[in-house]
C-alpha cells in the first residue's frame, strides 16, 4: 500500500507520468490532494499504468494510493454500467458473447479449457485468449500441463485491480486460492504476467494471501524450455516490429521486458522502439476506463488510448504492433479496424510459435469485428443505466449454458457488420463519439 510517510511531496511520479506529466507544483498539489482524500484531476487522467511507481524514488507506491482512491469511490458511487461486459457475474458478457460468434473450432477449445480437471500442474490462459484461443491451442508450449481457464476467477483479480476494486479483488484473491488448495494444484503456469504479478505480489503483500503453489511466469518457462534444448527453433522470421509493454510487466521490474525481447530476437525479429517504451510506456487504453467522470464515455476513453498507443507503433515504421498481454490484444485488434491501420497485430507466442515451424491461423480481421460487436451490444444495452455494485464475486461460467443462449439479435448486429458499407459507417459513428467525448471533457 501507499507509504504516506516516506512521500516528501516530491511530485517526481505525476511530473515523469507519459500521460499526465505535469509542472512541479501542479504534480506536489495534486499528490496532496490524493493523500488528504480530495478530489483530483489524476482520478480522471489517470490511465492506471502503473509507471507512477517506478518513478518514486522513495517507493512510495503512488499507483497504490490511486487505486485506493477509486476503491473510495466504487464504494460511495458504484461502477458505470457499461463495465457489466467484464463481469462474469453477468450472463451476458464479453466471454459469453464472444462464444456466440467463434468458429467451432476455437469455441472447442475454450469449452476444453473451461472443462478441464486440474492436475497438478495448471497453466491458465486468462480470459482474454478466450477471445483468440487459436494462438495457444494445439502447440508444444503447453505440453505437461493441464490448460484451465475459468472467467469466474477474474483473472485473478487482475482487471479489476487495475480499476482500484480492491475491495472485490481481495474477495476474488481468497477465491483463487480456496480453489487451487481444494484441487491439489501444486504448480501454476500464468500466460498473463498481471495474473503472475497479483500470485506473487499483489495478494500477498497488499491483502496478506499467499499461495501454496509454485508460480511460474510462463515466458519464463518458455525460455528455459529453449535454453534445455527442449524447443528449437526451426526457421528464423527475418520480421522488424515494435513492442507495447503492458502496464502490470512494469511491476515485476526489467523481468518481462528483457523476457519478450529475448523471445523475439531468438525467433529472428529485430525491435525498433516506440518513443514510450518499459517503464515509459503507454497503457494499451484498457486502463484509461479506470479513471471515469461519466459512465457512458468509458468505451470511447478507452479506444481513444488505444489508438493512441497504435499511432505511435506506426510512426515507427516497423509495420508490426507485438504484444505479450492477451488482455493488450482484443483491444489491439479491435482499434485497428477502427482505425482502418496497416499496422499488424501479433501477440509474442505467435512468433514464437511461428519459429518453432507451428502455424498459428485465425481469422484476423473477421475476430476483431467479432470483438467489436460483443462490444458494442453490451455496451448499447447499459448505455443509460445506473451505477451498478456487484454483489458478490462468486459465478458460475458454464460453456453449455453459454451455448444454450442462441443471441439472435447478436448474431444479426454481427451480420450486419460483415458488409464493408456498415463497416465505415460503423468507423464514422466511433470516430463521431470520440469528438464528443473529447468536447465533454473540456
Amino acid at each position: 500500500m501507499f507509504d504516506a510517510d516516506l512521500c516528501d511531496l516530491c511530485g517526481d511520479c505525476l511530473v515523469r507520468c507519459p500521460e499526465l506529466a505535469l509542472g512541479r507544483a501542479e504534480a506536489q498539489a495534486e499528490i496532496g490532494r490524493l493523500i488528504r482524500g480530495a478530489d483530483s484531476k489524476v482520478l480522471t487522467s489517470c490511465s492506471s499504468c502503473f509507471s507512477c511507481n517506478t518513478y518514486c524514488p522513495r517507493d512510495c507506491k503512488p499507483y497504490h494510493l490511486i487505486l485506493a482512491r477509486w476503491n473510495d469511490r466504487y464504494r460511495r458511487l458504484g461502477s458505470p454500467a457499461v463495465w457489466k461486459f467484464l463481469f462474469p457475474t453477468e450472463k451476458e458478457n464479453l466471454w459469453s458473447l464472444m462464444h456466440a460468434l467463434l468458429p467451432a473450432p476455437a469455441k472447442d477449445a475454450v469449452e476444453s479449457w473451461m472443462t478441464a480437471r486440474p492436475g497438478e500442474t495448471v497453466f491458465l490462459p486468462g480470459s482474454f485468449f478466450h477471445l483468440v484461443p487459436e494462438i495457444l491451442s494445439g502447440s508444444r508450449l503447453l505440453e505437461g500441463m493441464t490448460v484451465l481457464d475459468l472467467p469466474g476467477h477474474w483473472e485473478c483479480g487482475a482487471y479489476l485491480c487495475q480499476g482500484g476494486y480492491l475491495d472485490l479483488v481481495a474477495e476474488i484473491g481468497r477465491m483463487v486460492r480456496d480453489d487451487l488448495d481444494r484441487w491439489g494444484v501444486r504448480r501454476v503456469v500464468p500466460a498473463l504476467d498481471s495474473v503472475h504479478y497479483l500470485f506473487t505480489r499483489f495478494h500477498p503483500e497488499e491483502n496478506g494471501i499467499r499461495f501454496g503453489q509454485e508460480i511460474v511466469a510462463f515466458h519464463a518457462q518458455v525460455i528455459e524450455r529453449i535454453l534445455k534444448g527442449e524447443i528449437r527453433r526451426e526457421r528464423g522470421l527475418g520480421l522488424t516490429a515494435t513492442v507495447h509493454d503492458n502496464c502490470y510487466a512494469k511491476a515485476e521490474s526489467d523481468r518481462c521486458f528483457e523476457e519478450a525481447r529475448w523471445l523475439l530476437e531468438w525467433a529472428g525479429v529485430r525491435v525498433v522502439e516506440m518513443r514510450h517504451h518499459h517503464a515509459d510506456a503507454l497503457c494499451c487504453g484498457f486502463g484509461r476506463g479506470a479513471g471515469w467522470s461519466k459512465g457512458f464515455l468509458v468505451p470511447m476513453d478507452i479506444l481513444k488510448g488505444t489508438m493512441k498507443r497504435i499511432r505511435e507503433a506506426e510512426e515507427t515504421g516497423a509495420g508490426t504492433l507485438v504484444t505479450y498481454c492477451a488482455g493488450c490484444l482484443w483491444l489491439f485488434l479491435a482499434a485497428r479496424e477502427l482505425m482502418s491501420s496497416p499496422v499488424r497485430i501479433v501477440h509474442l507466442i505467435e512468433l514464437v510459435r511461428e519459429a518453432m515451424g507451428e502455424e498459428v491461423r485465425f481469422p484476423r480481421t473477421e475476430r476483431a469485428w467479432d470483438i467489436l460487436a460483443a462490444m458494442s451490444f453490451k455496451i448499447l444495452r447499459e448505455t443509460g443505466n445506473r451505477n451498478v455494485w456487484i454483489p458478490g464475486v462468486a459465478s458460475t461460467t458454464d460453456p453449455a449454458d453459454w451455448s444454450a443462449r442462441p443471441q439472435r439479435l447478436l448474431r444479426g448486429f454481427r451480420k450486419a457488420l460483415g458488409a464493408p458499407p456498415v463497416q465505415e459507417a460503423f468507423r464514422r459513428a466511433f470516430q463521431g463519439a470520440v469528438r464528443v467525448a473529447r468536447l465533454s471533457q473540456l
